[in-house]
């Protein structure tokens, strides 16, 4: 709303209390997704198709992170032994 009346980046950034790097980033992603949001509008998509656009359209990238630091295995231990109570643990 407030990118489609012009409204610059540093405003919506102090709006928003966000980053400037993400205002331009969200900003980018929904300048470049426009034209396929037109597509889908104008063939009278129906409602669901076209939600299921912008909500991929606003969905956050999946990231290279890092590697897991411990297996499924490892963390069901760590939970379970969580669980119990201090006196029960053999680690004491």
């Amino acid at each position: 709303m407030w990118a489609a009346a012009g409204v610059s980046n540093s405003q919506l950034t102090t709006e928003l209390k966000l980053d400037r790097g993400q205002v331009r980033l969200w900003r980018e992603r929904w300048q470049a997704a426009t034209p396929q949001l037109a597509t889908v509008e104008a063939q009278k998509s129906s409602d669901r198709e076209l939600m299921a656009l912008i909500n991929n359209v606003l969905s956050d990238r999946a990231r290279l992170g890092t590697s897991k630091y411990f297996s499924t295995e490892q963390a069901v231990q760590i939970v379970a032994l969580a669980c119990e109570s201090p006196q029960a643990s053999d680690s004491l």
